[in-house]
């Protein structure tokens, strides 16, 4: 008896000490997270100037992996980020298996790889994300620093692009005539994106605060300066975009409900389009000394104005939709044939993010990768009906996100963006519609606390 009861005690303390470590891991997962996430995009100025000066490009994929193991390790110790982690893998599984039955090639392989890996980051990482802002290890100050911090790194990269150090936007090193700055990140309409992601964020959180209408307005002329200096039409439009939509989605809820809760909104919405109508000379006088100015009237001229609006992918997805899409066979149509053939068969990407991704990975890929944004975007819409802080930036961030998505491309699928939109939407949605203590503890770790 007393043999049986050492036994089932010993029994006990394994399995409490089982318990503590898998916090302890779980925990520091959670810690270095936190960490890693804000210098990843040192990470990738650091890539893009070893690429240039050195020729060397490995060191933001491999950062990246690291970070992709570290997203695995926090989702192994709650239920639902194993579901979210065995949904990777067996998506990851399921795609290359299917397009390797075609083309077993080393670069077919890769080329699936380096795509699904990124998508594997916005699933883990919003599962991390959403799963620390629920324990309290993110909150709103957290976020507004790591965008902030985001946002410095991005506009130091832009001065250091207009003083001529690092990339431009369009014409390599060598041309005479370069326009608008990248600085070290060897990114296009990617960066272009960040900075629209980052003032989502900022300005959106700064706008739902009592008293902070001068800051919401500085921030917002800083990132139009910002989206000058990148000299893309995503860019600049986009920015001046997000900074009237907060206040325009204030007053269509008020007058929806022929109520409107307080004046700021309106007041706002009044002085963005009084300042942004008073700098507008200066805009233009800015945007002129790129270039960019030049480039639009060339191209409009000689293609037109849907080739100014897409920049030519108008025409790839013609020839995408007519000469690559219709000969696919039905796997190919539900699978896709896998990024490197649909590349040999087109011979260059759509650049629109709905034919890229469908293109590459089948109409299931369309609904695995870009299905979850078109949901962001409806749970997001109900801000439209009833005020919340947390929906009107997720639907702000959507609708931009969507919209840059069909126009330029290189978002759904981007490296540089994905742990940052990963972070935004986790917390964002977290806090929107928090789950109960109880069931979250019962749900997540099977009625164990979570350590930190």
């Amino acid at each position: 008896m007393l043999m049986s009861i050492d036994r089932a005690g010993t029994g006990s303390r394994d399995a409490r000490l089982r318990r503590q470590q898998g916090q302890g891991l779980l925990a520091l997962s959670a810690a270095l997270l936190l960490l890693m996430t804000p210098l990843l995009i040192v990470v990738d100025t650091f890539n893009g100037a070893l690429l240039r000066g050195a020729g060397i490009s490995g060191l933001s994929q491999a950062v990246k992996m690291a970070y992709l193991a570290l997203l695995a390790c926090y989702a192994l110790h709650t239920r639902s980020g194993v579901l979210v982690l065995c949904a990777c893998i067996v998506s990851n599984a399921v795609f290359v298996l299917v397009h390797s039955l075609a083309d077993v090639s080393v670069g077919s392989v890769m080329d699936d790889a380096q795509w699904l890996l990124r998508f594997n980051i916005l699933w883990l990482g919003y599962h991390a994300f959403a799963r620390m802002t629920r324990d309290g290890l993110v909150d709103s100050r957290w976020l507004f620093k790591c965008f902030g911090w985001v946002s410095a790194v991005l506009f130091a990269n832009l001065l250091l692009g207009t003083l001529g150090y690092g990339y431009s936007q369009y014409g390599k090193s060598s041309d005479s005539e370069q326009i608008g700055a990248v600085g070290f990140i060897y990114a296009g309409n990617e960066m272009s994106f960040m900075i629209l992601l980052c003032q989502v964020i900022l300005c959106g959180m700064l706008y739902h605060q009592k008293g902070r209408m001068v800051p919401y307005l500085v921030v917002c002329a800083l990132f139009l300066l910002a989206s000058v200096l990148k000299a893309t039409k995503v860019a600049i439009l986009g920015s001046v975009i997000v900074a009237l939509a907060f206040p325009a989605i204030e007053m269509f809820r008020g007058a929806l409900s022929f109520k409107m809760s307080s004046m700021r909104g309106p007041i706002i919405g009044f002085v963005a389009i009084v300042l942004v109508l008073a700098a507008s000379p200066l805009i233009i006088q800015l945007v002129e000394s790129t270039g960019l100015f030049r480039r639009i009237e060339y191209f409009f001229h000689e293609y037109g104005l849907a080739f100014v609006i897409f920049s030519g992918r108008e025409e790839f997805t013609r020839e995408f939709l007519s000469g690559v899409w219709s000969q696919y066979s039905v796997v190919e149509y539900v699978f896709g044939p896998g990024r490197h053939e649909m590349l040999l068969r087109l011979g260059h990407p759509v650049e629109i993010d709905v034919f890229d991704i469908v293109g590459s990975f089948g109409l299931l890929g369309l609904l695995l990768y870009y299905g979850p944004f078109i949901w962001a975007w409806c749970k997001g819409s109900r801000a439209l009906l009833r005020s919340s802080d947390a929906l009107t930036i997720s639907l702000v961030l959507s609708s931009i996100l969507l919209l840059v998505s069909v126009t330029a491309g290189h978002v759904i699928y981007s490296g540089l963006a994905a742990p940052y939109l990963a972070a935004a939407f986790g917390y964002l949605f977290s806090t929107a519609s928090p789950p109960s203590v109880g069931r979250s503890a019962r749900s997540e770790n099977g009625g164990a606390s979570h350590a930190g």
